[in-house]
């Protein structure tokens, strides 16, 4: 609500619900480039006791 309505004193509602939905695009899919690929990776971090 604070990023709307800061930008409601420079633009108008749909111009500001344009934004605020772009940024939180972008950074869904910064987000999701981040992340670290497990395919092909062993995943099995059991330890064997001897």
């Amino acid at each position: 609500m604070m990023f709307f309505g800061l930008l409601l004193a420079f633009v108008s509602t749909g111009v500001a619900a344009l934004i605020v939905g772009v940024f939180f695009i972008l950074l869904a899919l910064f987000s999701i480039n981040q992340l670290k690929e497990t395919f092909g990776k062993d995943l099995n971090y059991t330890e064997e006791l001897m």
